[in-house]
Protein backbone atom coordinates (compact mmCIF):
# COMPACT_ATOMS: atom_id res chain seq x y z
CA UNK A 1 0.00 0.00 0.00
CA UNK A 2 2.59 2.44 0.79
CA UNK A 3 3.91 2.28 -2.95
CA UNK A 4 0.36 4.08 -3.52
CA UNK A 5 -0.21 7.63 -4.99
CA UNK A 6 -2.56 10.30 -4.52
CA UNK A 7 -3.36 13.37 -5.66
CA UNK A 8 -6.19 15.57 -4.21
CA UNK A 9 -8.42 17.46 -6.28
CA UNK A 10 -7.07 20.74 -5.70
CA UNK A 11 -3.83 19.83 -7.49
CA UNK A 12 -5.42 18.11 -10.41
CA UNK A 13 -7.54 21.01 -10.47
CA UNK A 14 -4.46 23.32 -10.92
CA UNK A 15 -2.70 20.84 -13.24
CA UNK A 16 -5.08 21.66 -15.51
CA UNK A 17 -5.77 24.90 -15.71
CA UNK A 18 -1.48 24.93 -16.08
CA UNK A 19 -1.45 22.59 -18.82
CA UNK A 20 -4.41 24.75 -21.28
CA UNK A 21 -2.69 28.04 -19.87
CA UNK A 22 0.83 27.84 -20.51
CA UNK A 23 0.21 25.14 -23.59
CA UNK A 24 -2.71 25.42 -25.08
CA UNK A 25 -3.89 29.24 -24.86
CA UNK A 26 -0.73 30.16 -26.81
CA UNK A 27 -1.23 27.80 -29.89
CA UNK A 28 -4.33 28.87 -29.93
CA UNK A 29 -3.49 32.65 -29.87
CA UNK A 30 -0.73 32.03 -33.09
CA UNK A 31 -3.67 30.79 -35.24
CA UNK A 32 -5.74 33.84 -34.69
CA UNK A 33 -7.80 33.16 -31.71
CA UNK A 34 -8.56 36.19 -29.63
CA UNK A 35 -10.14 36.43 -25.78
CA UNK A 36 -14.16 36.57 -26.79
CA UNK A 37 -15.26 40.21 -26.96
CA UNK A 38 -18.74 39.72 -26.23
CA UNK A 39 -19.90 40.67 -22.38
CA UNK A 40 -20.14 38.47 -20.27
CA UNK A 41 -17.72 36.08 -21.76
CA UNK A 42 -15.51 34.27 -19.86
CA UNK A 43 -11.19 34.18 -19.36
CA UNK A 44 -10.34 32.84 -16.51
CA UNK A 45 -11.84 31.37 -12.91
CA UNK A 46 -15.68 31.44 -13.27
CA UNK A 47 -16.18 30.13 -9.41
CA UNK A 48 -14.26 28.33 -6.97
CA UNK A 49 -15.15 25.34 -9.29
CA UNK A 50 -14.75 25.82 -12.32
CA UNK A 51 -12.57 27.79 -14.90
CA UNK A 52 -13.64 28.65 -17.98
CA UNK A 53 -12.24 30.49 -21.21
CA UNK A 54 -14.37 31.50 -24.12
CA UNK A 55 -12.46 32.82 -27.56
CA UNK A 56 -13.44 33.73 -31.18
CA UNK A 57 -11.74 33.53 -34.21
CA UNK A 58 -13.52 35.69 -37.59
CA UNK A 59 -12.77 34.15 -41.11
CA UNK A 60 -12.26 36.34 -44.34
CA UNK A 61 -16.15 35.17 -45.19
CA UNK A 62 -17.36 36.51 -41.79
CA UNK A 63 -17.81 32.88 -40.54
CA UNK A 64 -17.29 33.46 -36.46
CA UNK A 65 -15.40 30.51 -34.66
CA UNK A 66 -16.49 30.36 -31.17
CA UNK A 67 -13.98 28.15 -28.56
CA UNK A 68 -15.20 27.27 -25.28
CA UNK A 69 -12.91 25.68 -22.86
CA UNK A 70 -14.14 23.76 -19.65
CA UNK A 71 -11.66 22.85 -16.74
CA UNK A 72 -14.12 22.03 -13.56
CA UNK A 73 -12.62 20.80 -10.17
CA UNK A 74 -15.14 17.88 -10.30
CA UNK A 75 -13.49 15.94 -13.06
CA UNK A 76 -10.43 15.53 -15.03
CA UNK A 77 -11.15 17.23 -18.23
CA UNK A 78 -10.23 19.78 -19.90
CA UNK A 79 -12.98 20.47 -21.94
CA UNK A 80 -12.90 21.99 -25.73
CA UNK A 81 -15.92 22.92 -27.95
CA UNK A 82 -16.41 24.26 -31.12
CA UNK A 83 -19.03 26.28 -32.57
CA UNK A 84 -19.12 28.19 -35.67
CA UNK A 85 -21.53 31.00 -36.94
CA UNK A 86 -22.57 32.55 -40.56
CA UNK A 87 -22.36 36.78 -39.53
CA UNK A 88 -23.34 39.57 -42.22
CA UNK A 89 -20.92 40.27 -44.27
CA UNK A 90 -20.35 43.72 -43.30
CA UNK A 91 -18.70 41.89 -40.28
CA UNK A 92 -15.15 41.77 -40.94
CA UNK A 93 -13.28 42.87 -37.40
CA UNK A 94 -13.72 41.12 -33.71
CA UNK A 95 -14.12 44.83 -32.68
CA UNK A 96 -17.38 45.11 -34.25
CA UNK A 97 -18.97 42.15 -31.83
CA UNK A 98 -16.79 44.49 -29.15
CA UNK A 99 -19.18 44.32 -25.69
CA UNK A 100 -22.57 42.21 -27.39
CA UNK A 101 -24.10 40.63 -25.59
CA UNK A 102 -23.64 36.92 -26.92
CA UNK A 103 -25.78 34.73 -24.48
CA UNK A 104 -27.75 33.23 -27.00
CA UNK A 105 -24.84 31.47 -28.96
CA UNK A 106 -24.81 29.26 -25.70
CA UNK A 107 -28.04 28.58 -25.84
CA UNK A 108 -30.36 26.10 -28.21
CA UNK A 109 -30.81 26.20 -30.77
CA UNK A 110 -27.30 27.75 -31.41
CA UNK A 111 -25.25 25.33 -28.63
CA UNK A 112 -26.79 22.51 -30.34
CA UNK A 113 -23.87 22.45 -33.02
CA UNK A 114 -21.93 22.73 -30.18
CA UNK A 115 -19.17 19.82 -30.39
CA UNK A 116 -16.53 18.45 -27.93
CA UNK A 117 -13.38 17.96 -29.43
CA UNK A 118 -12.90 14.41 -29.67
CA UNK A 119 -16.35 13.51 -28.05
CA UNK A 120 -18.98 14.81 -30.18
CA UNK A 121 -16.70 15.03 -33.50
CA UNK A 122 -17.97 11.55 -34.61
CA UNK A 123 -21.10 9.53 -35.32
CA UNK A 124 -21.37 5.28 -34.27
CA UNK A 125 -20.68 3.96 -31.07
CA UNK A 126 -17.79 5.51 -28.34
CA UNK A 127 -16.17 2.48 -27.78
CA UNK A 128 -14.77 1.89 -31.38
CA UNK A 129 -13.78 5.35 -31.89
CA UNK A 130 -10.12 5.99 -31.70
CA UNK A 131 -10.32 9.37 -30.40
CA UNK A 132 -12.60 8.76 -27.88
CA UNK A 133 -10.79 5.80 -26.22
CA UNK A 134 -7.33 6.98 -26.56
CA UNK A 135 -7.41 10.81 -27.55
CA UNK A 136 -9.76 12.32 -25.58
CA UNK A 137 -8.66 15.55 -23.64
CA UNK A 138 -8.96 13.33 -19.92
CA UNK A 139 -6.56 13.04 -17.37
CA UNK A 140 -6.14 9.02 -17.37
CA UNK A 141 -6.66 7.27 -13.82
CA UNK A 142 -3.29 6.44 -12.14
CA UNK A 143 -1.86 4.21 -9.10
CA UNK A 144 1.75 5.55 -8.54
CA UNK A 145 3.47 8.80 -8.46
CA UNK A 146 5.10 7.64 -12.21
CA UNK A 147 1.90 6.87 -13.01
CA UNK A 148 0.11 9.83 -12.35
CA UNK A 149 3.41 11.75 -14.12
CA UNK A 150 2.67 9.43 -16.86
CA UNK A 151 -0.88 10.53 -17.14
CA UNK A 152 -0.11 14.03 -17.22
CA UNK A 153 2.61 14.46 -19.95
CA UNK A 154 -0.28 12.13 -22.59
CA UNK A 155 -2.66 14.76 -21.29
CA UNK A 156 -0.32 17.78 -22.23
CA UNK A 157 0.86 16.08 -25.45
CA UNK A 158 -2.77 15.44 -26.50
CA UNK A 159 -3.66 19.15 -25.67
CA UNK A 160 0.00 20.55 -27.34
CA UNK A 161 -0.69 17.60 -30.82
CA UNK A 162 -4.79 18.70 -31.00
CA UNK A 163 -4.42 22.68 -31.00
CA UNK A 164 -1.54 22.86 -32.69
CA UNK A 165 -3.73 20.71 -35.59
CA UNK A 166 -6.83 22.89 -34.64
CA UNK A 167 -7.79 22.69 -38.60
CA UNK A 168 -8.84 19.67 -38.66
CA UNK A 169 -11.74 19.87 -36.08
CA UNK A 170 -13.04 22.89 -37.96
CA UNK A 171 -13.10 20.13 -41.03
CA UNK A 172 -14.58 17.71 -38.72
CA UNK A 173 -17.07 20.43 -37.15
CA UNK A 174 -18.10 21.24 -40.92
CA UNK A 175 -18.84 17.43 -42.18
CA UNK A 176 -21.33 17.44 -39.37
CA UNK A 177 -23.44 20.74 -39.77
CA UNK A 178 -23.70 23.57 -41.43
CA UNK A 179 -23.27 27.18 -39.80
CA UNK A 180 -26.42 29.22 -38.87
CA UNK A 181 -26.65 32.32 -40.62
CA UNK A 182 -26.98 34.80 -37.30
CA UNK A 183 -27.06 38.52 -36.25
CA UNK A 184 -24.02 39.56 -34.57
CA UNK A 185 -26.07 38.76 -31.41
CA UNK A 186 -26.94 35.52 -32.05
CA UNK A 187 -30.27 36.08 -33.40
CA UNK A 188 -31.45 33.53 -36.61
CA UNK A 189 -32.05 35.55 -39.59
CA UNK A 190 -35.89 35.17 -40.78
CA UNK A 191 -36.27 33.54 -37.61
CA UNK A 192 -39.31 34.92 -37.20
CA UNK A 193 -40.80 34.56 -40.31
CA UNK A 194 -40.26 31.08 -40.81
CA UNK A 195 -42.50 28.27 -40.07
CA UNK A 196 -41.91 25.67 -37.98
CA UNK A 197 -40.68 23.30 -40.20
CA UNK A 198 -38.60 25.97 -41.85
CA UNK A 199 -37.11 26.17 -37.99
CA UNK A 200 -36.85 22.60 -37.65
CA UNK A 201 -34.72 22.43 -41.07
CA UNK A 202 -32.85 25.96 -40.50
CA UNK A 203 -31.65 24.40 -37.41
CA UNK A 204 -30.79 20.57 -38.04
CA UNK A 205 -33.60 19.97 -35.74
CA UNK A 206 -36.38 17.89 -38.03
CA UNK A 207 -34.75 14.05 -37.85
CA UNK A 208 -34.60 14.87 -33.99
CA UNK A 209 -37.97 16.20 -33.37
CA UNK A 210 -39.43 13.40 -35.47
CA UNK A 211 -38.19 10.82 -33.83
CA UNK A 212 -39.32 11.92 -30.27
CA UNK A 213 -42.61 13.48 -31.36
CA UNK A 214 -44.50 10.25 -30.21
CA UNK A 215 -41.66 8.64 -28.10
CA UNK A 216 -40.78 11.24 -25.55
CA UNK A 217 -43.40 14.33 -25.34
CA UNK A 218 -40.99 15.81 -23.06
CA UNK A 219 -37.88 16.10 -25.36
CA UNK A 220 -40.27 16.88 -28.22
CA UNK A 221 -41.97 19.99 -26.33
CA UNK A 222 -38.21 21.16 -25.37
CA UNK A 223 -37.41 21.25 -29.16
CA UNK A 224 -40.76 23.30 -30.07
CA UNK A 225 -40.10 25.41 -27.31
CA UNK A 226 -36.13 26.41 -27.95
CA UNK A 227 -38.03 27.28 -31.58
CA UNK A 228 -39.96 29.84 -30.05
CA UNK A 229 -43.22 28.16 -30.45
CA UNK A 230 -46.17 29.03 -28.62
CA UNK A 231 -47.37 26.60 -26.04
CA UNK A 232 -51.05 26.34 -27.57
CA UNK A 233 -49.40 25.32 -30.70
CA UNK A 234 -47.53 22.98 -28.82
CA UNK A 235 -50.40 21.43 -27.32
CA UNK A 236 -51.72 21.10 -30.71
CA UNK A 237 -48.72 19.55 -32.49
CA UNK A 238 -48.16 16.88 -30.16
CA UNK A 239 -51.94 16.10 -29.32
CA UNK A 240 -51.78 16.88 -25.60
CA UNK A 241 -55.40 18.85 -25.27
Amino acid sequence: MGFLYSSNDKEIYAIRRKIFTEKGLPLLFNIGFEKSPFSGACFGRYNNQLHSYDLCRLTEDSMLQKITVHISRSDRWIQISLNIFQLDKTINSLLQLNSVDGIKYSLPPNSISNMQLNVDDFKGIPLLNYDFMFRSHKLAHFWTKRGFEKSLRKLEFRIVEDLSNFEKYIDRWHKMYNPLNTTIEGNIIGFEKMTINERLEATRLTKRFNDTKYKNNAEAMYILKWLDVDDLTIQNILGLK
